[in-house]
C-alpha cells in the first residue's frame, strides 16, 4: 500500500473514535451556507463524530476498516480529526508522527490478544466509549494479554 499500515490504522481509529467529538466556532462575519445566512457572532457546533459516522460520507461507517484510507484520500472536510482551517490543532503533525511510531514499534515487538469481548457498537448497549469524558476514553477496563514477539 501507498501508506504504512500504522498510518491507515490510526486514521481509521480517529475516524471511528474521534478524540474530540465536537467543537464550537463563532462566525466573524455574515456567512452564507446554502440557502441560509448565519449572522456575525453566531456560535456554530461542529459535530465531528456525526460527520465521521455519516453513511453519506463513509460507506458502512460503523465498521472498523482501515483499508478505506488506502484506495483514496477523503474528500475535503469529510475527515477532520484535528479540525480544519486556521484554528486547527497546532500539534496534529507531531501527534500523528508520535502515534505512528508508537503503534509500529508496539506491533513489531508485541502481540496483543483480547482477554474478553469488548463492545464495538457505537450507541448500543455495549458502547465502548465513556459517556461523559472528552477526549474519549474507554467506558470500562479493557483486558488484554501482551506477548513479546520472538526476536530473530
Amino acid at each position: 500500500p501507498r501508506h504504512g499500515f500504522s498510518q491507515i490504522l490510526l486514521k481509521e481509529s480517529l475516524r471511528k473514535y474521534s478524540v474530540v467529538p465536537l467543537v464550537t466556532r463563532r462566525t466573524v462575519s455574515l456567512l452564507d451556507v446554502g440557502d441560509c445566512q448565519i449572522d456575525k457572532g453566531f456560535t456554530l457546533i461542529i459535530n465531528i463524530q456525526a460527520l465521521h459516522h455519516s453513511p453519506k460520507v463513509w460507506p458502512n461507517p460503523m465498521r472498523f476498516d482501515p483499508h478505506r484510507f488506502i484506495s483514496k484520500t477523503p474528500e475535503p472536510y469529510t475527515f477532520i480529526p484535528f479540525i480544519e482551517g486556521p484554528r486547527n490543532c497546532i500539534g496534529q503533525h507531531l501527534a500523528l508522527l508520535e502515534s505512528k511510531i508508537v503503534v509500529a514499534l508496539l506491533a513489531q515487538r508485541y502481540i496483543f490478544l483480547s482477554v474478553e469481548g469488548v463492545g464495538t457498537e457505537i450507541g448500543g448497549p455495549e458502547d465502548p466509549r465513556h459517556p461523559y469524558v472528552v477526549p474519549i476514553i474507554p467506558n470500562k477496563k479493557i483486558k488484554v494479554k501482551v506477548r513479546r514477539r520472538y526476536q530473530a
